[in-house]
């Protein structure tokens, strides 16, 4: 339910938005029925709107990449998503990671 809090908060910050929204659902679909997803094509500004608040308030540490490092260099591997943990001693870019420290790529 994060995704929908971040949502109705982002509307309340920017009501601009929502009724501009708003204006794009009713003029497409009317105020007959809720959208499917089979609308969201014709829906490019709630659409927008949709990836923006994902974008401002990510449900999870996702989207950069994460180096993971390793004595032996055909170990490193390039990864995406939520964290990890170091899987021995390793300095990064000066800083020293100790074997099994939490690894977070920043959102």
């Amino acid at each position: 339910m994060a995704g929908v809090g971040s949502f109705f908060l982002a509307m309340t910050l920017f009501p601009h938005v929502q009724k501009k929204g708003q204006e794009e659902i009713d003029a497409v679909i009317g105020r007959t029925r809720l959208p499917t997803g089979a609308d969201r094509e014709s829906l490019p500004y709630v659409n927008a709107m949709v990836k923006e608040v994902l974008r401002m308030y990510p449900v999870a540490p996702i989207g950069n990449y994460l180096l993971i490092l390793s004595s032996t260099p055909s170990t490193k591997s390039c990864r995406k998503g939520l964290p990890h943990a170091a899987k021995e001693d390793d300095v990064y870019e000066g800083y020293f990671i100790p074997k099994g420290a939490a690894v977070f790529g920043n959102s």
